[in-house]
């Protein structure tokens, strides 16, 4: 669904006044309230853990410049996965630069890349300062994406937006002192959280997301 299309699914299921905004902008009142719970729950359903895959970007590519010390970090980076870069065919490591911080390094060598170190900014500097142009590979987490126009869709796959409808009923409820609004919320986030999370979160060894109620567990199975 769309952002646009959430907030009517929300009208509707909240049984709020009125007609379904048209658009998400420029709205006031109870409608603006709608919009904005929508795009509440979508941000905070995202921002919930860093490695969700539909925030993966995998493979990224980049290549160095000669004698330039750093390679900048991609702007929707929020998090890189270190075991990922690979180079010339193979895997190159990448570290962080406060495990090393005490090495001495001379600028002044320069040569094919067998590091990347990590800057505190995320900018990536590759170890020996490149003489050439060398392409290289790198996957990363992006950083949440907000809700602005009525066409966009959530970056949550769409099998998986009632999630986004159920947060956002909470709020309603919250809000307008509702509590049959915040049950049913609670109910629906309940049922689909744990699909989403299931689904979304890389599974070592299988964990399953268990929930009861309006409330979760992790166990392992």
């Amino acid at each position: 669904m769309t952002y646009l299309e959430l907030v009517q699914h929300l009208h509707s299921d909240v049984g709020a006044a009125g007609n379904a905004p048209a658009t998400v902008v420029s709205q006031r009142g109870e409608s603006l309230r709608l919009v904005q719970w929508i795009q509440s729950a979508d941000w905070y359903i995202q921002s919930l853990y860093t490695n969700w895959k539909f925030l993966q970007v995998i493979d990224q590519a980049f290549v160095t410049v000669a004698l330039a010390e750093t390679v900048s970090k991609p702007a929707t980076l929020k998090q890189w996965d270190l075991d990922s870069f690979k180079y010339n065919s193979g895997s190159i490591e990448a570290v962080e630069y406060h495990k090393i911080r005490t090495e001495f390094f001379d600028s002044t060598i320069t040569g094919p890349p067998s590091r990347l170190i990590i800057q505190t900014n995320n900018d990536l500097s590759p170890d020996p300062v490149p003489d050439a142009a060398y392409s290289f590979t790198g996957s990363y987490f992006k950083k949440p994406i907000l809700l602005t126009t009525n066409s966009q869709v959530s970056l949550i796959p769409d099998d998986f937006h009632m999630v986004i409808l159920g947060r956002a009923m909470i709020l309603y409820g919250n809000y307008e002192g509702a509590p049959e609004v915040k049950q049913q919320g609670q109910e629906i986030y309940g049922e689909f959280f744990p699909r989403l999370y299931d689904d979304q979160i890389p599974q070592e060894g299988y964990a399953g997301y268990k929930g009861t109620g309006g409330f979760f567990q992790v166990t392992t199975e």
